[in-house]
């Protein structure tokens, strides 16, 4: 069973590639990666300085920093099959819809408004929860970066007051190093947001760089010819089955035996929706 989709997509979803492309593949990661860049800096800067002033609380604050980078690190991965899996949900949607619109009189005529308008609402509660999910990481993440946040805070005030007390450091030291834990920390948070947001822009735009990647089908690639370089128009097709990708289960042709000779003419003729239309499609490898 063959199970495809159309080869050349309509001008509306080429708008919808193009404009994916342009915000997921160009504007969002570079923004994302021109301030990740400035906050890098300001991080590393201001962690060397740590360093100087207080190697043993720099230690204390590299550990907090390390578990944080860590919880980032599977929120990025996850945020990223996320979105790749709410970009395939969605195409199923309107693929639905689409495919709905188009056969409307069919539906009509065979009173099954409400079979399909479950079927689109299924995908859309696919998609729902999808997005809840995401949200709830989103949320853990948040969660977890105020809480390093403030947990690397008041660690170091209360471990450098202490050695403070026993004259290991001095006040002025400590209050510059809290200073620039608290410059260290934001900025290593905002690098966090932002490889977040790059790991939702990789995995919204896999698929459709996958699918502009994708090589032409063999039957219609560039350069290919007819055995013999003479196509003589006879046409043969035995026991064909056909299944659109969005419902496998439903065979829109079913053991098709037909034979186009060359110089007679040859009608299709059947019922609205008897996959006429799907026949001729196939011999124009319109689905591959």
């Amino acid at each position: 069973m063959h199970t495809a989709s159309p080869a050349v997509p309509p001008a509306a979803a080429l708008c919808s590639i193009k404009q994916c492309v342009l915000h997921h593949v160009v504007s969002k990661p570079t923004e994302a990666c021109a301030s990740s860049a400035c906050c890098a800096c300001c991080a590393t800067g201001g962690g060397i300085i740590l360093v100087r002033l207080s190697p043993q609380l720099s230690g204390l604050c590299l550990a907090i920093f390390t578990a944080l980078w860590g919880f980032t690190v599977l929120y990025g991965a996850y945020s990223r099959h996320s979105q790749r899996v709410i970009q395939d949900v969605l195409a199923r949607s309107t693929g639905t819809a689409e495919e709905t619109l188009q056969s409307v009189r069919i539906v009509r005529t065979f009173a099954t408004e409400q079979q399909e308008q479950d079927r689109y609402r299924s995908w859309l509660d696919k998609l729902y929860w999808v997005g809840m999910r995401q949200s709830a990481a989103w949320g853990l993440y948040l969660v977890a970066g105020t809480s390093a946040h403030h947990a690397c805070l008041v660690l170091s005030f209360l471990l450098g007051g202490s050695m403070v007390y026993q004259g290991l450091i001095s006040a002025e030291q400590l209050t510059s190093f809290m200073f620039y834990v608290q410059m260290v920390t934001s900025s290593s948070l905002a690098v966090c947001d932002q490889y977040g947001s790059v790991m939702e822009a990789i995995g919204a735009s896999e698929r459709v760089l996958q699918h502009l990647n994708d090589p032409p089908a063999p039957q219609i690639a560039a350069g290919q010819v007819p055995p013999g370089g003479v196509f003589r128009g006879d046409i043969e097709l035995r026991g064909v089955r056909y299944a659109y990708d969005n419902r496998p289960g439903s065979a829109a042709l079913s053991g098709i035996d037909l034979w186009l000779q060359p110089g007679k003419l040859t009608a299709l003729v059947g019922l609205s929706g008897s996959g006429k239309s799907t026949l001729v499609a196939l011999l124009q490898r319109l689905y591959d």
